[in-house]
């Protein structure tokens, strides 16, 4: 019974101070697993080197069988590829048209902010000269809400300027024209 104690507080204490990197109980857990399936299972420890190579060339073997039939599966297909490099060239012309028109917006949500900020200061001039002074407390305020989301806005611009330029590098790096020109050809005789 003694016994019986002594094993249940080595398998279940959690002193750290044995190992590093697991509590007492995994790491006694993972070795009576590991007993048990050694026992059940000796074959599956073999850790012999002939036992390592042919397990690898099996695998091996066996994944070179399935890349030869995918291969083999994957006929090359002129209508396909075709079709591929029309619609990826589609693809790239309407990023590069969305991304002008998303500029475009950009631009002009700038110049209305820009406008907004030029028409409040006009009215806290006309404000300021007839000496009413909360009227120019609440321009002043508006001034400095509208001066935040002028930089915000500047900010978008500046990313859908990226992102315009991108896409017209994009564009302009496809490089599929002459593969289309050929398969169109091809598909045509």
């Amino acid at each position: 019974m003694a016994d019986e104690g002594h094993l249940f507080e080595r398998l279940f204490t959690n002193d750290r101070s044995t190992t590093m990197t697991q509590p007492s109980v995994t790491r006694n857990y993972n070795q009576m697993l590991g007993g048990v399936l050694l026992k059940q299972h000796p074959d599956w420890f073999d850790q012999s080197e002939e036992a390592v190579n042919a397990a690898a060339n099996k695998a091996t073997k066996a994944a070179q069988a399935l890349h030869a039939k995918n291969d083999k599966s994957r006929k090359v297909d002129p209508k396909n590829d075709y079709n591929r490099l029309r619609q990826q060239l589609l693809n790239l012309r309407e990023w590069v048209k969305n991304s002008d028109i998303y500029l475009a917006e950009k631009s002009n949500c700038v110049k209305h902010f820009e406008e907004r900020i030029a028409s409040l200061l006009r009215l806290k001039k006309k404000a300021d000269d007839n000496l009413e002074l909360g009227q120019v407390r609440v321009l002043e305020n508006q001034l400095t809400n509208l001066e935040q989301e002028l930089s915000d806005a500047k900010v978008e611009h500046k990313r859908a300027e990226k992102q315009s330029a991108n896409a017209a590098r994009a564009l302009s790096s496809f490089d599929g024209y002459d593969q289309i020109k050929q398969l169109k050809a091809q598909l045509a005789a």
